[in-house]
């Protein structure tokens, strides 16, 4: 019973994860001088003769959505094969088996004493 309530809980995690990655905004860690993640405020405090070049290597927010679809899509197929693997693993032999104790579990049995 627990293991299928830790089962159910973790799937719940793994939904909301997935939710929150496919409708979310990455989280990129921008801070400072009033940039968050939708703007970018640069500046140069110092500088000598040459200024340096900054660049920026970006791509679309489609790109990270389309990847976050693949990953979703690749895990829902790989957890229906993992758990279809866990239920046939849980199920063999009878879903509730016997605990045998050492030692006990071979022994044959005494013929009564006439």
């Amino acid at each position: 019973v627990a293991l299928g309530l830790l089962t159910v809980i973790a799937l719940a995690f793994l939904v909301e994860a997935i939710r929150g990655s496919l409708l979310g905004y990455p989280e990129m860690q921008i801070a400072g001088n009033g940039s968050s993640g939708r703007e970018l405020n640069w500046y140069q405090d110092r500088a000598g003769e040459m200024l340096p070049r900054a660049s920026v290597v970006s791509v679309p927010l489609l790109v990270y959505r389309l990847a976050m679809l693949a990953w979703a899509l690749w895990l829902a197929v790989s957890l229906l094969r993992w758990l279809k693997w866990g239920w046939r693993c849980y199920s063999s032999g009878g879903y509730w088996r016997r605990i045998e104790r050492p030692g006990r579990a071979n022994a044959p049995a005494q013929p009564a004493e006439k």
